[in-house]
């Protein structure tokens, strides 16, 4: 990928020295900029430019293709036979994931790292969540880690007002800054990231959701992780734990899903593969490994797994980690459903990003 000047970084990097907002015309800049740089690094890799959406274009009509002559009823036999081997894969892995060994927690001495903490971000955008900021500032404020080290960053569409007000009622009681996004672009979570992180002052960052409860000692142990690890680890991902199980049916199903993924299936990929599609939520990232990707792409609605196969491709590698966050499954068949559907569109937006970012 070809490099190209940031036009803001130097710019934001002052201002972010203070526990100020940034002002509008800085914002507007750096959305400018992030609305563009993953196309400039490389147009192949952003789902802005034509070249994303012909692959995603080819992978739909491949898979309406097989819609279709599953209805035509063409060889049946051969159809069920390869049903079947594919469900065989996947339950001969997942058994394989069972009998993986637990992974080892990094550990040192309490007095080795006590006050070398290095400052680290919190990057979490919220749209339309006013009635999530109290609870997310209360866990917030559980973590283990200085407070004067910790670098909280939300960013918010500036047309957001219930969720802006609902903010600046805690500033007199919580250290933060507040990135308002621009009316501009497409209206999209990745979008607000990138924007951001021209303004984020850490030597890690973690994107958190407005929904999430994270265990007080996970920004540790992500820093061990980094500290124990490769100079070319680039992300840990903790594991998300729906925390209202024994609600209803349907939030158990939430459970089950979750704990497969996140104690099955993501470690099993640990093992074979540097890719590791990451969640959308308690990513910790080392943020020059994160600028040398580019950053989000603000066009991607699964800018979570695009971020970790582009990460793949510079040779970087993921890894896990056991400090949990819990989340509310949905208890209501209704809501259940949409999540499902929303689930089941990220899958196939993360197979788009697989094999769109392939190597020619």
């Amino acid at each position: 990928m070809k490099e190209i000047p940031d036009i803001v970084s130097t710019a934001a990097g002052m201002l972010c020295l203070e526990d100020k907002d940034p002002p509008a015309d800085a914002v507007a800049a750096a959305m400018a900029q992030a609305l563009c740089r993953l196309a400039h690094l490389d147009p192949r890799l952003s789902a802005a430019k034509p070249a994303g959406r012909m692959f995603a274009t080819l992978i739909l009509l491949t898979c309406f293709w097989s819609v279709f002559a599953l209805f035509l009823l063409v060889d049946t036999e051969a159809l069920a036979w390869a049903v079947m081997t594919l469900a065989l894969s996947l339950n001969v892995f997942r058994l394989w994931t069972c009998y993986l060994p637990e992974p080892r927690v990094s550990a040192c001495p309490q007095a080795d790292i006590n006050g070398s903490e290095p400052v680290w971000t919190i990057l979490i955008a919220l749209y339309q969540e006013a009635g999530s900021v109290g609870s997310l500032l209360n866990a917030l404020d559980k973590l283990d880690w200085p407070k004067e080290k910790i670098d909280l960053v939300f960013a918010c569409e500036a047309d957001d007002s219930e969720t802006l007000a609902a903010l600046d009622l805690r500033r007199h009681s919580h250290r933060f800054r507040i990135i308002a996004i621009p009316t501009g672009g497409p209206r999209t979570k990745p979008k607000a990231l990138q924007t951001a992180l021209p303004f984020s002052r850490g030597r890690y960052l973690t994107v958190y959701d407005g929904e999430d409860l994270p265990a007080s000692g996970q920004l540790r142990e992500a820093w061990m992780a980094f500290r124990n690890g490769p100079a070319t680890l680039a992300v840990v991902q903790a594991p998300l734990v729906i925390w209202n199980e024994r609600e209803s049916w349907i939030s158990r199903q939430f459970a089950l899903d979750y704990a497969i993924w996140f104690r099955l299936i993501l470690p099993g990929l640990v093992r074979i593969s540097r890719f590791l599609p990451l969640g959308g939520t308690s990513n910790h990232f080392d943020i020059t490994h994160l600028r040398a990707a580019g950053g989000w792409d603000p066009f991607n609605v699964t800018e979570d797994a695009d971020l970790g196969a582009r990460l793949a491709r510079l040779g970087l590698i993921a890894n896990l980690i056991q400090s949990p966050t819990y989340e509310e499954g949905a208890p209501l068949l209704r809501a259940g459903s949409a999540s499902a559907v929303v689930g089941s569109r990220a899958i196939f937006k993360q197979s788009v990003s697989i094999f769109a970012h392939r190597d020619d």
